[in-house]
């Protein structure tokens, strides 16, 4: 039974007539299924927790324990939430204009919901649903992403660039701890800056949070 309900991606062939045989009917009399969908949930936040520790991105398995309808539900609402932020319909030269009239957090709103159609494309692909993946351009979600960091770079660089003026006038009532935090900022935009330019996530001794 167990193997039953783990293995349905794999359609059941006919030994004597060859038929394959894409759907079915799986009737759990000891309900397997809740106590099997537990554990599985349980393994896959372990998976993710491992490897979110290593990683600046936010990964998601979700796709392997959610229907290609729950997937696509989600689509829309990262897709119909970013569209109240900006038009993303709007080629993408148009997009990056519009980014430049964008506060941070909206920028940091809008990229949330690009990682999240990039995650949905992903499990729709795990759940074997190709023609609700087709739906989601992936080139142009990264490229759309890659805009929207270098907006936030630009934030960023012309904070740090006030905080240097700032810093020259009132350096001697910088406390050292402030200082101390100064630098670190200027080392992890230098970081986000060469990972940027790399197209990577992930560098030597990068800097994960302030806090």
């Amino acid at each position: 039974m167990l193997q039953t309900i783990s293995r349905v991606n794999r359609p059941y062939k006919n030994p004597k007539t060859g038929k394959v045989y894409q759907y079915g009917y799986i009737v759990d009399f000891v309900d397997i299924e809740n106590e099997y969908d537990r554990t599985i949930e349980m393994y896959l936040k372990e998976m993710e927790d491992d490897f979110n520790d290593d990683s600046d991105e936010h990964f998601s398995l979700a796709g392997l324990v959610i229907g290609p309808e729950d997937i696509d539900k989600k689509y829309h609402a990262y897709q119909a939430h970013m569209n109240t932020l900006v038009d993303s319909s709007v080629n993408l030269e148009l997009f990056s204009q519009q980014l430049v009239k964008l506060d941070r957090d909206t920028l940091l709103a809008i990229r949330h919901d690009l990682n999240g159609i990039k995650d949905c494309r992903t499990e729709f692909l795990l759940s074997r649903a190709m023609t609700l993946a087709a739906q989601i351009d992936e080139d142009r979600i990264k490229k759309m992403t890659r805009k929207a960091m270098r907006q936030q770079l630009g934030y960023l660089r012309r904070n740090l660039k006030m905080i240097h003026a700032t810093e020259k006038k009132l350096r001697e009532k910088l406390s050292a701890k402030l200082r101390e935090k100064l630098s670190v900022v200027e080392v992890l935009y230098a970081q986000q800056k060469e990972m940027f330019e790399r197209g990577t996530h992930w560098i030597d001794e990068y800097i994960v949070n302030l806090s």
